[in-house]
């Protein structure tokens, strides 16, 4: 039975403390300088499963002091999106359209262009459930 806790403890506390650490990160990218740049690529490549998906690739450049720096990274999370997400993603990020690039003013190469990240309430959410079910699990085996 304690194998069967720490198989829902250890994910669940993982999920919480994952979801609050990217908020923490999100936050201190939030009060980092903001450039212009331009979108150079975008790919949204195909995901397969029962609903069909893609993952968007996006890659861009901008310049900070007179040197020009590329950038891939979308938020901080993975982004997997529908068909009509999809569609949003190919008009806001075609090729040659400026974006807001957040960087990190000690190193430009550590940058983001939506540094409040992806939607994390699924994964906040799920920490929490496995979390109780955990600690349910452990008051039903001290209980004599």
């Amino acid at each position: 039975m304690e194998f069967i806790l720490l198989l829902v403890a250890l994910p669940g506390l993982w999920f919480v403390t994952s979801f609050f650490l990217e908020m923490v990160r999100s936050r201190r990218y939030r009060s980092f300088p903001i450039t212009e740049g331009i979108i150079t690529s975008l790919e949204l490549s195909a995901r397969k499963g029962r609903v069909r998906t893609w993952v968007p690739i996006v890659e861009y450049t901008f310049q900070v002091n007179g040197v020009t720096f590329t950038g891939n990274r979308l938020t901080f999370s993975p982004v997997v999106v529908e068909v009509e997400t999809a569609t949003k993603i190919r008009q806001l990020f075609a090729v040659g359209n400026p974006v807001q690039v957040h960087f990190n003013p000690h190193n430009p190469a550590d940058c983001v262009l939506n540094p409040s990240g992806a939607d994390l309430k699924n994964r906040l959410i799920l920490g929490v459930i496995l979390t109780v079910i955990a600690l349910v699990i452990y008051l039903i085996l001290i209980t004599p």
